[in-house]
């Protein structure tokens, strides 16, 4: 999805989500590299997106997704059974391989 990441709605919300996430990579709590929002999913405007469909992650994590011009993968934590936090790479089935 095509567009203007220097639209002032944009740049306001990616900032309410950086501050929200404590200006910290999601997946590996980098705070010193170059910081993203990254859009879980996509569903109209995207400074429209709700709170959980927007996460920070630093460059070197976002880039690891690989390509997702539609988005419909994210990083997530869990709990195992030892409750240790892990994460995981999680993808929306519907936006990659359409309605099963």
């Amino acid at each position: 999805m095509a567009f203007n990441y220097k639209d002032p709605r944009w740049q306001k919300r990616r900032l309410e989500i950086m501050e929200r996430d404590g200006w910290k990579c999601f997946a590996c709590w980098d705070e010193s590299s170059e910081l993203h929002v990254h859009h879980k999913i996509y569903s109209g405007q995207p400074w429209d997106a709700s709170d959980d469909d927007l996460q920070t992650l630093c460059k070197r994590c976002h880039e690891k997704l690989g390509p997702h011009p539609k988005a419909g993968i994210w990083y997530e934590t869990f709990t195992d059974e030892t409750e240790t936090i892990r994460l995981t790479v999680k993808c929306d089935p519907y936006v990659y391989f359409g309605n099963l």
